[in-house]
């Protein structure tokens, strides 16, 4: 992490991902898995670290990941910013058939 920016889209470390593998595969999870997982539960919890949550919570509110990525390629920090220590509740829409955030505790 010293020595390359981690907001860069594009950069891809040795043996690792880039943010735009990581987007794709929460966006996967999000479109594939998440419903197959929380089938007949009445209430799920999903623990996930900096990234790929602040990559959930774009997704859920139906932005890509275009939609964040300023035009230097980097990810724009604001629109993703995950506080340590913080949980986030997403609700069901059932009218809109989608989810949504609707609290954060810190």
């Amino acid at each position: 992490r010293d020595v390359y920016d981690v907001r860069d889209v594009s950069f891809k470390p040795e043996d690792g991902e880039s943010l735009a593998e990581v987007f794709e595969r929460v966006e996967n999870f999000v479109f594939n898995e998440f419903e197959n997982m929380c089938r007949g539960a009445e209430n799920a919890a999903f623990f996930i670290h900096g990234a790929p949550l602040g990559f959930l919570k774009t997704i859920i509110e139906g932005k890509t990941i275009e939609d964040i990525t300023n035009t230097d390629g980097k990810v724009n920090d604001e629109l993703i910013n995950i506080k340590p220590g913080s949980l986030y509740v997403f609700r069901k829409d059932l009218e809109k058939g989608s989810y949504t955030l609707s609290d954060i505790y810190r």
